[in-house]
């Protein structure tokens, strides 16, 4: 069986519900992030774990956007003005120097909802573009 040069992690924001919709965030998120392997192995950890160590003295924290942006713990010393701005330009820089690619659907879930008499499951369709363009992606580069 021949492996993939490349990892792809999965994410989501909001809930695919279209029976009861948030209006505040009546939408779906799905991404993918795709990255190779050797940089992922190569530069990508090795940075993250130099990152945790320096702002937390250990690698055991899970960087959850939620937690960092409410500063609930072990983000809480982001409340001083000092070490959040330098936490934000590390963690800025640490991804900006990151190569991969983002692949990311959005479901309106009201338009989905408004649009089709039978609307699909908003997870299932964005799964379903979300793979599509990682498959091309993937093809593309041989």
């Amino acid at each position: 069986m021949e492996l993939s040069d490349y990892v792809i992690f999965v994410d989501e924001s909001g809930d695919h519900s279209l029976t009861s919709i948030d209006d505040s965030y009546p939408i779906f998120v799905l991404d993918f992030c795709i990255i190779r392997k050797d940089h992922y192995i190569n530069e990508i950890v090795p940075s993250i774990e130099a990152f945790k160590f320096k702002h937390f003295g250990h690698d055991i924290v899970v960087l959850h956007e939620r937690d960092i942006r409410k500063q609930n713990p072990p983000f809480v010393f982001l409340k001083n003005p000092q070490r959040r701005d330098t936490f934000m330009r590390d963690l800025g820089a640490l991804i900006n120097q990151a190569r991969f690619t983002l692949i990311a659907t959005v479901i309106d879930k009201k338009a989905q909802l408004g649009q089709y008499s039978r609307p699909a499951n908003p997870y299932d369709l964005a799964l379903l573009y979300c793979m599509e363009r990682a498959h091309g992606f993937l093809e593309s580069q041989g």
